[in-house]
């Protein structure tokens, strides 16, 4: 069994973790995290 840092997580369950609120850090590289938000706080104004 592969280690807890290098298991698969589908890109889905890391998206639907950033939807809601959650911290994506622990998943994905520092710079996957800032483009996320960026997107997310793009969404965010064209449905304000």
């Amino acid at each position: 069994m592969a280690s807890e840092r290098q298991q698969f997580i589908a890109s889905r369950f890391v998206k639907e973790v950033a939807r809601l609120g959650g911290d994506i850090a622990p998943f994905v590289p520092k710079e996957v995290v800032a483009r996320t938000a960026r997107k997310l706080a793009q969404q965010d104004r064209r449905f304000a």
